[in-house]
């Protein structure tokens, strides 16, 4: 939602944010405490956009990047969520904030938060946001070795390792730009990676959404060469621009063993650069 890039099967990450600006209780003839007031709010309105009616739900929302996660409150004051991002914010939700946009909410709050989103970025520890990166990457592999599913986003050096390297950019180098392309060109203003590595992330990351698209659209992994009908066939050839299945599975393994490897140079681990060990 925040860079504009939904899939149909993609949830919405949410963070509410409110300014009673002084106020204590709500107005009108049940006045609430203002905590109160606004996380009935927030409920109201989560229930709404993800309550199954008969025609199906609008969107399933996903509320673990508000502070403190599950344990938080629903919807969060603006004083508390400044404070919160400055000293206790993990490293993962600063690179979330990166590509956070306030899509409704009043204009002086939204500019303030703005202001405050960018903030966060640039003059950052590189060494320390690497190093929770590398763990972060870990912790994924892990997950996914129990899969025996290809998935074009989680796969090692696939489209969620091209995010994370262009958040590393966008959080090291600062300014307001949000996008995927914006953020690897930061990476490669910053010296992270040179001009071919950028071409070929770019290249990437435009192979593994268009694949994601059709794997949401068909409800199929295509890294697995599922069963598709000629139809799908030729949307996912025309999609990729490539000119069989077999060569989209061929281009999809060779293309997350190039994105690997740019990936374990930037985030080496202990034992190597080896991400899988």
């Amino acid at each position: 939602l925040g860079i504009k890039s939904l899939h149909s099967s993609s949830d919405l990450d949410l963070i509410i944010i409110y300014d009673a600006r002084g106020a204590e209780k709500s107005e009108g003839k049940r006045r609430l405490d203002v905590r109160l007031y606004y996380a009935r709010l927030a409920q109201s309105l989560v229930t709404a956009i993800s309550a199954p009616m008969s025609e199906g739900r609008l969107y399933q929302v996903d509320m673990r990047l508000r502070p403190s996660g599950k344990q938080g409150p629903i919807a969060t004051s603006w004083n508390y969520f400044q404070e919160y991002q400055q000293k206790e914010a993990w490293i993962w939700e600063h690179l979330a904030l990166t590509r956070a946009r306030v899509v409704l909410g009043a204009s002086d709050l939204a500019n303030e938060f703005e202001i405050f989103r960018v903030s966060l970025m640039g003059n950052r520890d590189y060494k320390k946001i690497v190093k929770a990166i590398t763990k972060m990457r870990l912790r994924i592999a892990a997950a996914k070795s129990k899969k025996l599913t290809f998935d074009a986003k989680f796969e090692v050096g696939g489209l969620l390792d091209v995010e994370l390297l262009a958040q590393l950019g966008r959080l090291i180098n600062g300014g307001s730009d949000r996008d995927i392309i914006g953020g690897l060109k930061a990476c490669k203003d910053k010296n992270i990676i040179d001009d071919v590595q950028f071409s070929s992330l770019v290249e990437a990351y435009h192979f593994f959404w268009s694949i994601r698209l059709v794997s949401k659209l068909l409800g199929k992994s295509l890294g697995d060469e599922p069963e598709i009908g000629s139809g799908a066939t030729k949307f996912i050839m025309r999609l990729t621009g490539k000119p069989s299945l077999q060569a989209i599975y061929l281009d999809l393994k060779e293309t997350t063993e190039e994105v690997a490897k740019i990936m374990n140079k930037v985030f080496p681990t202990k034992s190597g650069t080896n991400y899988e060990g």
